[in-house]
């Protein structure tokens, strides 16, 4: 019964450890591949729409080495869920974003289905730090993939505004 009351115990003060390994003010998680010598730093992923095919986006980049440097890959990333997952023309679309009501294309955007989820895709666009910071930083971001619109939120911008203060060596 002793060991039952100091494993409840152990339990108890690991969850609050582990509840603030993720960086919640920056809203971004930062991960070093060791093996690799890559790190990964994404933001949270975001619903941009639950009606209709549910849409959900993050932001991810990657770089060398532990700390950044160079230019970056970054890529939006989106997954959709649908049943009909014909709503996409084929294996690629193209992604439209209006950024303070100026238009940012992508054409040509891969679409794959997620093998371990059923009516699941993903689409994901790449980017240079200028293009991200003009989404994070505007006023209005309207998006169109595929078929799709949505709209970005400030709390989602604020979360790129993060990751490209890491990017940059400046988080704050």
């Amino acid at each position: 019964m002793n060991r039952l009351y100091a494993l409840l115990i152990l339990a108890a003060l690991a969850v609050p450890a582990f509840a603030q390994s993720k960086d919640t003010k920056r809203m971004i998680t930062v991960t070093y591949d060791k093996f690799k010598d890559r790190t990964y730093v994404e933001t949270d992923m975001w619903p941009l729409r639950t009606d209709g095919p549910a849409l959900t986006l993050y932001v991810g980049a990657t770089h060398s080495g532990e700390k950044p440097q160079g230019g970056p890959f970054i890529g939006l990333h989106f997954s959709v869920t649908s049943i009909n997952l014909w709503w996409f023309d084929g294996i690629e679309t193209s992604l439209i974003l209006l950024i303070d009501g100026k238009r940012l294309y992508f054409d040509h955007v891969p679409i794959e289905a997620v093998k371990a989820a059923p009516y699941v895709q993903s689409a994901s666009a790449g980017l240079g730090a200028k293009d991200l910071e003009r989404i994070a930083t505007a006023k209005t971001v309207e998006g169109q993939l595929g078929a799709v619109e949505f709209t970005l939120r400030p709390e989602q911008q604020k979360a790129m505004v993060a990751l490209l203060d890491y990017l940059s060596g400046h988080p704050k």
